[in-house]
């Protein structure tokens, strides 16, 4: 239980508060992390005695916090992983290994390496296997090994206001606001169904049975159940999509590289493809290390900036617009939300947002890979 006095989460160092928040808070970084409260108590007070006035200065508060918790939390491990490999997205770089994550008594450490050329991330170790997506559990358990979620769909309001958001900001960027819609990985529909007030007519595909009957019960949508490439043979795909989305769907992929070429195959020229995905230049990796909130079995890449421009480039689309942001600011206790929203402006965000739009190549052949 998280202690709910107000004064028990603020720590000062001489005249400066050093870390102030919220008792509710607090219980949402412990969630995200998998810590307890008194590993996040720990961190604080090793960092509040390393505070001086450099600490204004966002990435020296970063590197302080980072020592902090490396001190304190038991899950950011060193990697026990030698082996170097070529990076698959840049082909430039090698894969070294750099974080490890703890997931409980029994279990082997998550492994993930980063490229030292694209910044790519790459998980290392065994990926979770494919039926994970298959069920009821993937949205109502959230696993040692950072697979799941924990009440998905009391998420309701929350997710469908986020949705949203999202829309506003891709019509800010592109003036799109209505046409035809394609989510692949549609889940229970809360972005499909902001999508359709703003006037799109959209299209669902989702690995997972549950997520269709989910939507289906809450929006009335039908949901094609399988692969894209599945869809496709089926018929249940168009050719003439103004909008195409994937959110938090290309880091499953042991392939995305020939996911993006797929899509960009059935795309018409001018078509925008909108992403969403886990950033591996966030400062919160500076900060988290092995426990950063994107490293779970089932996310076989986390994306650069740099990485994900080269995939997108390769498959024939052009990058427009990104952003990075995040709904559950870990930080804020340290930094202040005009702070926050600097780290995020520069690309630092733990949530990429990329915008690109459909090039007049073809492609002749592609080859598709499922989750693993």
């Amino acid at each position: 239980m998280v202690s709910d006095d107000p004064q028990f989460w603020i720590m000062r160092h001489a005249d400066h508060v050093v870390h102030q928040d919220t008792a509710e808070h607090v219980a949402l970084v412990l969630r995200v992390l998998g810590i307890s409260e008194k590993t996040w108590r720990c961190m604080i007070k090793r960092y509040a005695t390393t505070w001086t006035l450099n600490c204004r200065d966002l990435d020296v508060r970063a590197e302080l916090l980072g020592w902090a918790y490396s001190a304190c939390a038991a899950m950011n491990t060193k990697p026990n992983s030698t082996e170097l490999v070529s990076c698959p997205i840049c082909r430039s770089g090698i894969i070294f290994p750099a974080f490890a994550r703890k997931v409980g008594v029994g279990s082997s450490d998550l492994q993930y390496g980063c490229c030292n050329f694209c910044g790519h991330g790459l998980l290392l170790s065994q990926p979770a296997d494919a039926p994970i997506y298959k069920g009821l559990s993937y949205f109502s358990e959230r696993r040692p090994d950072g697979v799941g979620y924990e009440g998905y769909e009391k998420e309701k309001i929350y997710r469908e206001e986020k949705a949203r958001r999202l829309f506003d900001w891709i019509y800010r960027a592109t003036g799109v606001c209505s046409g035809r819609l394609l989510e692949v990985g549609s889940s229970l529909g809360f972005s499909r169904k902001a999508a359709q007030d703003r006037g799109f007519v959209t299209t669902g595909i989702d690995l997972n049975p549950y997520a269709a009957e989910r939507a289906l019960a809450l929006y009335g949508m039908d949901t094609f159940t399988g692969t894209l490439t599945e869809a496709r043979q089926s018929g249940a795909v168009r050719h003439d999509y103004d909008l195409v989305l994937y959110q938090f769907v290309l880091e499953h992929l042991t392939n995305p590289a020939a996911e993006l070429r797929e899509i960009a195959s059935i795309l018409g020229p001018g078509c925008r493809l909108v992403l969403t995905i886990p950033s591996m230049d966030a400062l919160e990796l500076k900060v988290f290390g092995g426990s950063y909130r994107s490293f779970r079995s089932d996310h076989c890449h986390i994306f650069s900036c740099q990485s994900i421009g080269l995939l997108l480039r390769d498959a024939g689309f052009t990058v427009t617009d990104t952003k990075t942001d995040c709904s559950a600011h870990l930080l804020q206790g340290f930094y202040s939300g005009a702070e926050l929203q600097t780290i995020y402006d520069s690309g630092r965000g733990p949530d990429m947002f990329v915008i690109a739009q459909r090039e007049a190549h073809e492609f002749s052949s592609y080859t598709h890979s499922t989750p693993h």
